[in-house]
């Protein structure tokens, strides 16, 4: 799932099992979910005992990240988690065909890390940011080497399983050879 400024959130998805799981069309913030829609989810599977939803709001400063925002990210996604997906796939079926959703996914078998990305040039101090309750940070700089363009993105954990996350991430990207960003 990803909702890019002026993008359109219009699903998310997990592998549950042998299942994709999707719900279609959701909603930003309301009454009945009582959370905070995030930017991006990614499901990880990080050697822990259950996949990790990684949850980001991303802006371009960290001030403007809203009170509490790492707990309403993950609020969102178990509130949405309580619902019969939209649709499923069975993910062995020799027909990958999209069906409907006939059983929820189960919010537990699950981990879930709220996280908050950033630019650099706009970073408060990292003790101000965990303060909105967010358990890992991304602090992006732009590379200004002619020679490579990405970013360094500096990670931030608050915890041991954020740590081990950021260990993770690095290990994973280190493994890859891709030069377009560096991870510190």
């Amino acid at each position: 799932m990803c909702n890019p400024p002026g993008g359109d959130w219009s699903g998310f998805s997990i592998i549950d099992g042998i299942y994709e799981k999707r719900w279609l069309s959701l909603p930003r913030v309301s009454n009945i979910i009582a959370g905070k829609r995030p930017d991006h989810i990614l499901q990880i599977w990080a050697g822990t005992e259950k996949p990790i939803l990684l949850s980001i709001e991303s802006k371009e400063k960290s001030s403007d990240l809203e009170t509490d925002v790492g707990t309403k990210l993950i609020t969102y996604i178990e509130k949405i988690m309580r619902y019969t997906p939209s649709v499923q796939k069975d993910l062995h079926a020799e027909d990958k065909s999209w069906e409907r959703g006939n059983k929820k996914a189960t919010f537990n078998h699950f981990e879930t890390i709220s996280a908050a990305a950033y630019l650099k040039k706009y970073a408060q101090d990292a003790s101000i940011v965990f303060e909105k309750n967010c358990e890992i940070l991304f602090v992006l700089e732009p590379l200004m080497n002619p020679k490579i363009t990405g970013w360094e993105i500096e990670i931030i954990p608050s915890s041991k399983r954020s740590e081990a996350l950021k260990e993770f991430i690095i290990d994973r990207y280190n493994a890859t050879g891709d030069k377009q960003f560096v991870l510190k």
